[in-house]
């Protein structure tokens, strides 16, 4: 008598540890979603500041041709004789 209900206890424990086994089956595969989601944006996020850095230097690569046409320039006017009409010599 005692061994039946030591067997229907058994497998009633055997029961519950087989439901909370499957709870947590489901839970980590809900967190293996959830994982998969933030790699996915964090993807994104990385893609987009590749983008974002390919455009700054190229927008450093313009200013800095900017800055030697600028220099060029200012060289080039440096170089031309001063005018001296109106001014009177010394």
């Amino acid at each position: 008598m005692i061994q039946n209900y030591l067997i229907i206890g058994m497998a009633i424990l055997f029961v519950v540890v087989l439901l909370q086994l499957h709870k947590t089956s489901e839970r980590e595969d809900e967190l293996l979603e959830k994982i998969s989601n933030k790699n996915l944006l964090i993807w994104d996020y990385e893609t987009e500041l590749l983008e974002i850095r390919s455009k700054i230097a190229e927008a450093n690569d313009r200013a800095k041709t900017w800055e030697l046409q600028a220099n060029f320039l200012k060289e080039l006017n440096d170089d031309k004789p001063k005018s001296t009409r109106g001014k009177g010599n010394n």
